[in-house]
């Protein structure tokens, strides 16, 4: 498959708009235990403002579920795998930042960035995994609205 399958999820968020996905092994990783797929934003939005039913947290949105409980307490110190109320007040803090007047000075940086990530797309997959490894190699492949003084790496 080529792309982004459009027709495919607007005929899932159609037909079955949360839909049991199971997690074949992929790239080395096996078996995952599978997860929900939800659809409509309605029920996005219920899901999110729902952690006590619906919660990143608990296995949090990696590939694969961390292996260790201290892997796990790792990846939900990341924002993606938080729950409210900790998510909230990090998107409070972090919506200033991009603002469009925030990023406006910042947009021929982004294009440019973009560019690169398509450019390195085209590159075999090898490549881009290689370059991902490393904070320098994530920093070559896209830079946010940080400013590099900020940056670990």
């Amino acid at each position: 498959m080529d792309g982004v399958p459009f027709d495919a999820l607007a005929r899932l968020r159609r037909d079955h708009p949360v839909a049991w996905v199971p997690e074949i092994p992929v790239l080395g990783w096996p078996q995952g235990p599978g997860f929900w797929l939800v659809l409509r934003h309605g029920d996005v939005e219920s899901v999110l403002t729902r952690p006590e039913l619906f919660s990143s947290a608990l296995g949090a949105t990696q590939i694969r579920d961390p292996a260790t409980p201290e892997a796990l307490g790792y990846v939900r110190r990341m924002m993606l795998n938080m729950d409210p109320p900790g998510r909230s007040r990090l998107r409070r803090l972090l919506s200033r930042s991009f603002t469009p007047r925030a990023v406006s000075p910042l947009e021929d940086k982004i294009r440019g960035h973009a560019r690169a990530i398509c450019d390195a797309a085209q590159r075999p997959a090898w490549r881009l995994r290689r370059a991902a490894r490393s904070p320098a190699g994530r920093g070559r492949i896209a830079r946010g609205p940080v400013p590099d003084a900020g940056r670990d790496g």
